[in-house]
């Protein structure tokens, strides 16, 4: 039984490098905490609403 992909989820930070990457941890630069709020902030849907409470499809 093949396993299911895991979903993709944003990451707060910008990659210094495009194509495969072996570790994409090492090319991960961490945002200011000025982008991060904004980030934080931003109208796109974000996966892991755990956090927050407010946003998740059961709380309407």
């Amino acid at each position: 039984m093949p396993l299911k992909p895991t979903p993709a989820q944003r990451i707060p930070g910008r990659l210094s490098a495009f194509g495969p990457l072996p570790n994409p941890e090492a090319l991960l630069e961490p945002l200011s905490p000025e982008e991060l709020a904004s980030w934080e902030s931003s109208s796109l849907p974000k996966l892991d609403h755990s956090h927050d409470g407010q946003h998740g499809l059961l709380t309407r």
